[in-house]
């Protein structure tokens, strides 16, 4: 067996070869465990990517509105300490569309997007009935 602490998928294939050419005589094996690490597609998320999915799960937000907004709010802590400079939920509401008011045709969000972007990232906005399914 391979130790997983000398494994990582960057140098996982350089590696088995290395092995193989070094000892053909033996088997190298990995745990299901690693090898489920290497193969994730995930695995080698960075945060920046980890935040652009976490936009574009609000429906509406394209790979290109999520990179407009990543280079506003670069991080999503950034983002949320935006929200809470607003004075109000409304301008909460309508802060992500005030930011591409001047943006070309696709690249413009909506109200709606808008909206839903701020309920997402800060609860505003959700009814009563929301905010008990999500405490559950």
């Amino acid at each position: 067996m391979i130790p997983d602490n000398l494994l990582d998928s960057s140098t996982y294939q350089a590696f088995r070869k290395h092995l193989n050419e070094k000892f053909p005589e033996k088997q190298f094996n990995i745990n299901y465990p690693t090898f489920s690490t290497l193969v994730s597609k995930s695995a080698n998320l960075n945060l920046r990517d980890v935040y652009l999915k976490m936009l574009m799960c609000v429906r509406g937000i394209s790979l290109e509105k999520a990179l407009q907004i990543q280079k506003i709010y670069p991080t999503p802590i950034e983002l949320v300490e935006a929200y809470e400079r607003c004075a109000s939920e409304d301008e909460m509401k309508e802060m992500i569309m005030k930011q591409f008011a001047n943006a070309p045709g696709r690249k413009k969000v909506g109200p709606a997007i808008s909206a839903k972007v701020a309920e997402v990232w800060t609860g505003v906005g959700q009814g009563p009935d929301e905010e008990a399914e999500d405490s559950d």
